[in-house]
């Protein structure tokens, strides 16, 4: 990599801060239907690509019985626990998805368990419709209510996205704004001045959505301090992902199937790693030696790696 050729900062350019520390806290109450990602996406003027595609029936059923979660235990006349499970049914059937409601009754501690199947949960993944069928004669009111709960709970999970999709649009609009990782547990996130603006665009986005759920920042001034401070973290994470990316390419040459597409997949991120060292160097006036370092090793790695994978393929 030759070395940067440092830009001459204009005079529009603000030189007091160098960008700000970001992060952001999504509640879990975050639901929103496709169509209010959408209208949250134009209104904060984000890019409709971030948005997701429709769910899929077979995810909404299997996140209405996780969001179901586990129903308490009940005694019967017996002094015996009754337990209620919701359990996957093994299936050929490729357009069906089926789950059996299951009575567990034993004594406490879990012994001389006994179970019983109480009804059958069809679901036909071409048209999303879900049957019930009963398989006991006669069903208790709250093993009624939990099949009732169920298919409201599918209902829903069928139209709306559930917090991590919010979630998992902020991090794919900040993602093109160079983030730079700032303590080891990750969720703080360095953003050069440039890129402010997409982080005002996140914090409307975020904001449509629960109390609770915003973006925080706080600018970073253009000093010494600081700029050692990005630096070091921008080296830190070349490292690695530059570790990252030479470890795909040896698991890529010991594995008996490859394709193109992984290959070059793995140098254009050692080609963009090397490319945003070289922003941040124009951000910061400076070389980061220690970034350009550890990219001149792993891409050595790369080529020694590459050629293998040339010399093993035409012996094959």
């Amino acid at each position: 990599m030759t070395a940067p050729r440092l830009r001459v900062v204009p005079e529009t350019v603000d030189t007091q801060n160098l960008g700000a520390l970001v992060w952001y806290t999504i509640q879990l109450a975050a639901t929103a239907t496709r169509d209010e990602l959408r209208d949250a996406v134009r209104t904060a003027g984000l890019p409709e690509s971030l948005l997701p595609k429709p769910i899929p029936v077979s995810d909404a059923l299997r996140r209405a019985v996780k969001d179901l979660g586990t129903i308490p235990d009940e005694k019967n006349d017996r002094d015996e626990i009754v337990r209620l499970l919701i359990r996957e049914a093994p299936t050929v059937d490729k357009d069906h998805l089926t789950y059996r409601l299951v009575r567990e009754t034993g004594e406490a501690g879990r012994k001389n368990l006994a179970y019983r199947e109480l009804a059958s949960i069809d679901l036909d993944k071409r048209t999303g419709s879900l049957v019930v069928t009963h398989l006991a004669l006669e069903l208790t009111p709250g093993e009624d209510a939990v099949l009732d709960k169920l298919g409201a709970q599918y209902r829903f999970d069928r139209e709306h996205y559930d917090s991590e999709m919010v979630r998992h649009i902020a991090r794919g609009a900040l993602k093109g704004t160079d983030p730079i990782t700032v303590r080891p547990s990750g969720g703080i996130y360095f953003i050069g001045q440039a890129h402010l603006s997409r982080v005002e665009q996140v914090r409307t986005f975020l904001r449509q959505f629960t109390v609770g759920t915003r973006l925080y920042s706080v600018p970073v001034l253009n000093e010494a301090d600081n700029r050692t401070m990005v630096s070091d973290h921008v080296e830190e994470q070349v490292k690695v992902e530059s570790v990252r990316v030479v470890e795909d390419l040896k698991k890529l040459l010991q594995a008996e199937r490859r394709s193109e597409v992984q290959v070059q997949g793995a140098l254009r991120s050692l080609r963009g790693l090397a490319e945003m060292t070289e922003r941040y160097e124009d951000l910061l006036q400076t070389r980061i030696d220690g970034a350009r370092a550890v990219l001149g090793a792993a891409q050595t790695q790369a080529r020694a790696l590459l050629d293998r994978l040339v010399r093993g393929d035409s012996q094959g």
